[in-house]
């Protein structure tokens, strides 16, 4: 993974891009003042590849862990 940071970062960067136009993801600095409460969440990364062994493209998913 160290080794294809830069992509990795793209990766994280077009999966939050995406949330936050759905409006269903969030980022909050501080304490918020809003009457909601902010869950926390995990960044699952994995690698796509294509059937001949080669990476496709690089995935991340937000999950949010709602047991809290």
């Amino acid at each position: 993974m160290r080794d294809n940071l830069q992509e990795w970062q793209a990766g994280l960067r077009f999966k939050l891009e995406s949330l936050i136009k759905a409006k269903t993801f969030k980022i909050l600095k501080g304490l918020p003042l809003l009457k909601v409460t902010p869950r926390s969440c995990k960044i699952v990364l994995r690698n796509k590849m294509h059937t001949d062994n080669i990476i496709a493209r690089y995935k991340a998913k937000v999950i949010i862990q709602g047991f809290e």
